[in-house]
């Protein structure tokens, strides 16, 4: 006859289920970890067809978030502005939906692929990176050509009638 010391077989089990259930929640962290990481490419991705997505279904919006933008710096000296800054509940909820922070831009601004006569709807996520919605407001319509082999790092992409998608990466400190 065999005999089991039913005491100590319930504190081995007990530590071998103590031990999966560790390593089960090493593995989902790790995994979280690896989703929401700002490198992560599939992330990304997925954020970049959802906002091309929502831009091709709402240029009408767009365009009239832009004016609205125009009209509100255009007196101004400031030609930027923060969303939650915005006054009228209205526009604020508005322009919200598209972004954080928005940019108009008049004259020469070289530093960008469009350098005069548009607006810039930005938004930072520290999972998609730095997402743009940039609409020209020129007089005659221009054309740009898309920049960026590697959707995963920086690229530049026209939507619809001059709207245009930017997708910059996080800037390393």
């Amino acid at each position: 006859m065999i005999w089991i010391n039913a005491p100590l077989l319930a504190v081995k089990l007990y530590g071998w289920h103590q031990k999966i259930k560790m390593k089960i929640k090493l593995l989902f962290s790790l995994l979280a970890i690896a989703i929401f990481h700002p490198n992560c490419t599939i992330l990304r991705q997925t954020k970049n067809k959802s906002t091309i997505n929502l831009i091709r279904k709402n240029t009408a919006f767009i365009k009239e978030c832009a004016a609205l933008s125009i009209y509100m710096t255009l007196d101004k000296e400031k030609k930027s502005f923060s969303v939650k800054d915005i006054e009228d509940k209205k526009i604020r909820n508005k322009i919200a939906s598209l972004c954080q922070d928005v940019f108009v831009i008049y004259n020469d601004s070289s530093y960008e692929e469009i350098p005069d006569s548009v607006v810039t709807f930005s938004s930072f996520s520290l999972a998609a990176g730095i997402t743009e919605i940039v609409y020209d407001f020129a007089f005659n319509p221009r054309t740009f050509s898309n920049t960026g082999t590697r959707k995963s790092e920086y690229y530049f992409v026209k939507v619809a009638d001059r709207i245009y998608y930017r997708k910059k990466p996080i800037p390393m400190m």
